[in-house]
């Protein structure tokens, strides 16, 4: 397992069993996951660990812990859409200024528009 996550990246239990078929053959999921958690209690500290859940995608995902910090683009992407400090925290707030802002997207193009048609 470790061989593979160092290789390709986090993956699902599935993915896992897949492509260790050549170097290991687990007899089913179970066994994937029963390996996983040994990895996350190893001795000498935890060699592996669950991602949370990506939108989309029905499994989390394993990484290896050897390489440092996560640096895949999925733990970017999260970073990038972290609101900011001052955003609306209310549903209403928000929906007020998402249609405040389409207003104002939208009488910029009428704009343009004019301008072109001149």
């Amino acid at each position: 397992l470790m061989c593979v996550l160092l290789l390709r990246g986090p993956q699902t239990p599935g993915e896992l069993k897949t492509r260790t078929e050549r170097l290991y053959s687990f007899a089913d999921l179970g066994s994937v996951d029963g390996a996983l958690g040994r990895l996350v209690t190893h001795e000498d500290g935890p060699l592996v660990e669950q991602l949370p859940r990506e939108a989309g995608h029905k499994e989390p995902r394993w990484r290896e812990l050897l390489s440092g910090p996560d640096s895949s683009p999925a733990a970017v992407d999260v970073a990038r859409v972290t609101l900011p400090a001052n955003a609306p925290v209310g549903l209403a707030e928000r929906v007020a200024d998402l249609e405040a802002e389409v207003a104002r997207l939208a009488a910029r193009l009428d704009g343009l528009a004019d301008d072109t048609q001149m």
